[in-house]
Order: structure tokens, then C-alpha cells, then sequence
């Protein structure tokens, strides 16, 4: 069975040419013909499936486009009915990514307005993920070369067989020996058999090489326009420039943001200015009602107690007249007697008087000092409250202020940088595009002009000794005469079909070095528009800052004022303990105090949340900056990935037409040099067999 499959092709060639070819010729076709079943069984199988996945793709999209065209927005999940199989995988998750959804609120839920895309489809549908790297290029471009080369081996190892089943000593021996002459032309039909079947095989090899070529180019270019056909349709499908819009509506925001700001100031200083003359109007109207109630208590209390003291004195009046009475009935031996118990009577009525009113007094007196240390300790906590407050909003105000200013400088810093790097990179893409040219078309023209001087060589040589050869024998060097010119054009269609592929190599450059150009144009002009409106955010921004800082140091000034009304009130209240220090009913007035303080307090404390509103603001505003300066900074990474890419491509085009130029200027040689090699050897010695037959 192996020998049936090894033998087919050579047994078919040799039947359809009618020649007889040898074993070494047959391994050669063979070889080609197993790296033809895998160039047709790997990359012909794995182009008609991305071509099958690439129109299914396209149709599918068409007829989605088609049903959305009333103006119905293409979803996401619409696409993933078009790209669900395994062909897609990879590159849909990526390009879904890319896709931004925009919503629009209404009443409480949310409906979706559009979707856009942020960058071109054909930079994740790329030619390098879904068909190089699927079909190996760069394994089976190179094959029909490797081809080539088989074929010219082959022709070798045959010409270096029949050499050395030809011996050139027999000529020698037929002049004594006439049976010597049946071996020489024995030798002679062995070695034109071996050279027969070893150009049988160079053919077969060049041929399965050209059909390889052919073959992979056409299928390769097929796949290629099916997919910019794909890329074409993803784009009309989504509106790009979302960047653009979002950088519109932030400049927008910011000027909304300004004209709040100063709305808030204005209506925060009338607010303010209404406070002040409310709190001034009631605390007018709580001192004239504690002084009216105070005087009334005091009042009270001064009757009451010349009401007491008048009783009291009444009543001792009366006691004192009683004793004296007792006293004058008294005999005198009852006088020491009564005078020990009078006295003892007036010491206990003088000990009960003074435990009751002193105690009493020491008591109200001090209650009426506790009442003095709290309300002092009231007036100092008050004062630092507001110290705290005052210092609070200064620390925020002058670290908002440093973080703004810090974060403006930051961008401005980053910016420079980035437009440095940017034309560092620019200026070295320029300068590496005009040495690459350069070099290309020196190597170009040397490589031209050796070819041309060396196939004139070889031609020249050529002809000068077919010319000789002719002169001698002209019959037997037909044959001869018709391979060389068949060789010549064969080797003159080479020159011609290498000189057209490096002219078409340099007008590829040429169109890769304006296309880049132009990205490079495109890409800076770009890059300075989001820079000029970064500025101009940050300007604007800076003004919000400044109007809100305003605003804060009116705060201030208001909560001074503030200050200087509780230091008012304390003095009033520390006037009011003074002229109170002796009445314990002074305890409701001071419960009412407290009661204003509280409310006070309350007031500042809604000032500081005012205050920490405005700060939230300016945190939103700040949170909003720096999303925009992670939008820039993705579009700065995109331009330079994409500029990345291009160089990268450029190199390889480079590189790849230059092994192209390589490998055809060497097969020419080596082609020009395997004909005239055994041509040279068998005209030399025909001419010598001639010669001597002459001679003899």
C-alpha cells in the first residue's frame, strides 16, 4: 500500500510524459506533494472557514441593520446574536467594551438614548487576530521558497548522479577499443536520464511553489475584503466622538458650576444679612422682657422682705414687752433665776435666728456663685466652639485651595510632558521613516545593479561559448542551443518579474510613510484641541474656586460678627450675675439663657453645614476634574498604542519585503548557476570528444 501511494505520482508523470523517472526524482515529488495536501488541508481548510464566519458576520449584520431602519438603537445583545460563535469570541468581548451606553432619566427610570463608539472598529476586528494568526501566514509564505529550493536540490543531486555514472576515461580506451565507445554512450543516455528526471521534479516542485502562491495570495486578499466589509458596517452602525461630547458637557458643567456658585453667594449674603437683624430684633425683645421680669422679682422680693422684717419686728416687740412684764413681777430672790433663763431664752432665739436666715442666705449665696462658675464655663466653651468653628473652616478652605491649586499644576505638568514625549516620539518615527527609505533604496538600486551586471556576465559568457561550441558541431548543439535560450528567458522573465515586485515594494512604502504622516498630523491636532479645552476647564475651575473662596471669607466675616455678639451677651449676662448674685429665682432666667445659646449654637452649627455643602460641591467638581483627565489620559494611551501599532506593521512590511528581495535574488542565482554549471561541464566535454575525434 505504501509503495502504491509512494509510487502514484511518479508513475503518472512518467505516463503522461512518456519519459522513464528514476528513484531520486520520485522522492522529490513525493516530498512536494505531501507540503501540497498540507498547504490544501491547513491553510485552504482554515481560509474557506474565516471566509464561511466573515460572510455569515456580514449577512447577519446586514438584515440587523435592515430591521433597526426606523430608528431603532442596535443593542448589544442584537450584535451578540451576530457574533455568538467561537470565531468571535475573543474580539466581540473586546469591542463590547468599547461600546458606550447613554440613558436618559425619566421618571425614575432610566431609557436608553443611544450607544456610541470610542474607537474604530477595525483597531479590535484587526487582520492579525482573526486571519494571520488563523491561517500561519508567516509559516506558509514562506513554503513555495522552500518549494523552489527542494526542486533545485533535486536538480543537483541528479546531475551529480549521472556524473558519476559517466566516465570520461572511456574516450580514451575507444581509440583502441571500439566496444569502449557502446559504454561511453552508455554512460551518456544514463546521465541525460538522470538530468531529464531531475528537471522533471524542479518542475513539479516550481509549479506546486507558483500554484501554493497563487493560491495563497487570492485567498488571503478574499478574507481581507471580507472583513473591512465587516468593519465598514460595525462603524455606520454607532456614532463615534463621544469623547468630544463629554469634554463639551464638562466645559458646559463648569459654567453651570460658576453661575451657582455665584448664585449661592448671593443668596447666602441675604440670607445671612436676614439672620443678623432677626437675632438682633429677638435679642432685643429677651433683654427687655429679663429686665421687665427681673425688676418685677426684685420688686417682689424687697416687699417681702420689709413685710417680713416688719413682723419680725412687731413680734419681738411684743415678745420683749412680755418678758419685761415678767421680769417686773418677778421678786428679787427670784431675779438671778430668771435673769439665767432670759438669757439662755435669747441666746437659743438668737442661735434659731441665725441657723435660719444664714443658712439660708449662705445657701442662696452659694448657688448663686455655682451658677457664676457655670455660666463662665458656658461663655468659654461657647468661645471656643466658635474658634473651632472659624478654624475649621479656614483649614478646609486653605486645603481645598492648596489641592486645587496642586491639582492645576499637576495637569499643567503632565500636559507638558506629554506634548514633549509626544513630538520626541514623533520627531523619531520621522527620522527612523527617512533612514529606513533610504537605506531601502540604496539596497534596492545595489541589488539591481548587481543582478543586471551579473546575469550580463553569465549572459555574455554564455553566449561566447555557445558560439565556440556552435562553430564545431552545429547539429549536436541544437539541443543545446534551444535549452540556453529557453534559459535565458526563463532567467530574463525572473529579472523583469523582480524588478516590478521591488518597484511595487517602494511605491508601498511610500504609502505607508504619507498614511503615517498624516496619523501622526491627525493625532497632534487632536491631542492639541483636548489640551486647549483642558486649559480652559482649569481656568474656569480656578474661578469657581476663587468665588467660593469669597464666599467662605464672607462666612467668616459673618461668623466674627457672631463672635462679637456672644462676647456682647456675656458681658450683659456676667452685669445680670452681678446685680442677681443674692436672688435664687435667677435660676429660671439663666435656664433661658442657656435656652438662647442652644439655639445659637444650633444656628452656627446650620452655618457649618451651609459651609460643608459648598465643600461638597467643590468635592464633586474636583472628582468630575480628574474623570476628565482619565478620559484624556485613555485617548493620549490610544494615540500612542496606535502609533505603536503602525511602526510595528511598518517594520514587519519592512523587513518582510526585504527577506522577499533576498530570496528571490538568490533563487535567481542559484537557478542561473545550476543551468550554466552542468551546460558549461557537458559542452566542455563534447567540445574535447569532438577535438580528439577530429584528431584522430
Amino acid at each position: 500500500m505504501t509503495d502504491l501511494i509512494f509510487n502514484f505520482l511518479p508513475g503518472y508523470f512518467s505516463d503522461l510524459l512518456g519519459i522513464p523517472i528514476s528513484t531520486n526524482p520520485r522522492i522529490v515529488i513525493n516530498v512536494v506533494a505531501v507540503l501540497l495536501l498540507l498547504f490544501l488541508g491547513w491553510y485552504v481548510g482554515q481560509a474557506v472557514r474565516a471566509l464561511i464566519c466573515l460572510g455569515r458576520a456580514v449577512r447577519d449584520l446586514e438584515k440587523v441593520r435592515q430591521q433597526k431602519s426606523d430608528g431603532e438603537i442596535v443593542t448589544k445583545d442584537d450584535l451578540q446574536q451576530v457574533f455568538r460563535t467561537a470565531f468571535f469570541a475573543s474580539v466581540w468581548n473586546s469591542y463590547r467594551d468599547t461600546l458606550h451606553e447613554q440613558y436618559n432619566y425619566q421618571g425614575g427610570q432610566k431609557h436608553l438614548e443611544c450607544i456610541r463608539s470610542t474607537m474604530p472598529s477595525e483597531a479590535v476586528f484587526s487582520p492579525q487576530s482573526l486571519v494571520d494568526a488563523r491561517l500561519n501566514i508567516e509559516f506558509f509564505k514562506h513554503l513555495p521558497g522552500i518549494l523552489t529550493g527542494i526542486g533545485i536540490i533535486g536538480t543537483f543531486y541528479g546531475l551529480i548522479t549521472g556524473i558519476q555514472h559517466f566516465d570520461p576515461s572511456l574516450l580514451a580506451k575507444a581509440k583502441s577499443d571500439p566496444a569502449q565507445m557502446d559504454r561511453l554512450f552508455v554512460g551518456l543516455k544514463v546521465l541525460f536520464d538522470e538530468v531529464q528526471g531531475a528537471f522533471i521534479a524542479s518542475f513539479f516542485a516550481i509549479g506546486a511553489a507558483m500554484l501554493i502562491t497563487l493560491l495563497e495570495k487570492v485567498l488571503l486578499n478574499v478574507c481581507y475584503r471580507k472583513l473591512e466589509q465587516l468593519c465598514r458596517i460595525l462603524d455606520a452602525l454607532y456614532e463615534g466622538g463621544v469623547g468630544e461630547d463629554y469634554l463639551a458637557a464638562l466645559v458646559k458643567s463648569s459654567a453651570e458650576n460658576a453661575t451657582q456658585t455665584a448664585q449661592l453667594k448671593a443668596s447666602l449674603v441675604t440670607d445671612l444679612t436676614q439672620l443678623l437683624f432677626q437675632l438682633s430684633d429677638a435679642q432685643g425683645k429677651q433683654s427687655e422682657v429679663l429686665g421687665n421680669l427681673l425688676s418685677a422679682k426684685i420688686q417682689e422680693h424687697i416687699d417681702a422682705s420689709e413685710h417680713h422684717g416688719e413682723r419680725f419686728r412687731a413680734e419681738l416687740k411684743e415678745g420683749l414687752a412680755d418678758i419685761g412684764k415678767t421680769v417686773a413681777g418677778v421678786t428679787d430672790g427670784q431675779g438671778d433665776t430668771m435673769t439665767g433663763m432670759l438669757e439662755g431664752l435669747i441666746k437659743t432665739f438668737s442661735d434659731n435666728i441665725q441657723n435660719t436666715f444664714g443658712d439660708q442666705m449662705k445657701g442662696q449665696a452659694e448657688m448663686m456663685n455655682t451658677a457664676i462658675a457655670s455660666m463662665t464655663e458656658m461663655q468659654a466653651g461657647f468661645k471656643e466652639l466658635l474658634q473651632d468653628l472659624r478654624d475649621s473652616g479656614k483649614t478646609e478652605r486653605e486645603d481645598l485651595t492648596s489641592k486645587v491649586i496642586s491639582l492645576v499644576g499637576a495637569l499643567e505638568s503632565q500636559q507638558g510632558k506629554l506634548e514633549a514625549q509626544m513630538m520626541d516620539i514623533i520627531k523619531g518615527i520621522q527620522d527612523r521613516i527617512v533612514e529606513s527609505q533610504t537605506k531601502t533604496s540604496e539596497q534596492v538600486d545595489t541589488s539591481i545593479e548587481k543582478i543586471q551586471s551579473s546575469v550580463g556576465t553569465i549572459l555574455a559568457k554564455m553566449e561566447d561559448e555557445r558560439k565556440i561550441a556552435a562553430a564545431g558541431e552545429q547539429k549536436r548543439q541544437q539541443e543545446f542551443s534551444e535549452k540556453s535560450t529557453d534559459l535565458i528567458k526563463t532567467v530574463e522573465s525572473q529579472v523583469g518579474d523582480l524588478v516590478n515586485k521591488i518597484a511595487d515594494t517602494t511605491v508601498a512604502l511610500k504609502d505607508n510613510v504619507t498614511a503615517l504622516n498624516n496619523t501622526s498630523i491627525d493625532s497632534i491636532k487632536g491631542m492639541k484641541q483636548g489640551a486647549t479645552l483642558i486649559s480652559s476647564a482649569a481656568e474656569h475651575f480656578v474661578e469657581a474656586g476663587n468665588k467660593v473662596s469669597g464666599v467662605i471669607k464672607q462666612a467668616e466675616t459673618v461668623s466674627a460678627q457672631l463672635t462679637k455678639s456672644a462676647d456682647s451677651l456675656a458681658q450683659a449676662s456676667s452685669s445680670l450675675d452681678s446685680q442677681l448674685s443674692q436672688y435664687a429665682t435667677t435660676r429660671d432666667a439663666l435656664a433661658r439663657m442657656v435656652g438662647e445659646m442652644n439655639g445659637m449654637l444650633e444656628r452656627a452649627k446650620d452655618e457649618a453645614g451651609m459651609n460643608q455643602q459648598v465643600i461638597q460641591k467643590m468635592q464633586q467638581t474636583v472628582n468630575e476634574f480628574e474623570k476628565l483627565n482619565a478620559i484624556a489620559d485613555k485617548s493620549f494611551d490610544a494615540i500612542s498604542e496606535k502609533l505603536a501599532e503602525t511602526l510595528t506593521k511598518f517594520r514587519q512590511d519592512m523587513a518582510q519585503h526585504d527577506s522577499e528581495l533576498h530570496i528571490h535574488h538568490a533563487d535567481t542565482l542559484n537557478q542561473v548557476a545550476s543551468a550554466y554549471e552542468p551546460l558549461a561541464a557537458s559542452i566542455a566535454g563534447l567540445t574535447d570528444m569532438v577535438a580528439k575525434t577530429r584528431h584522430n
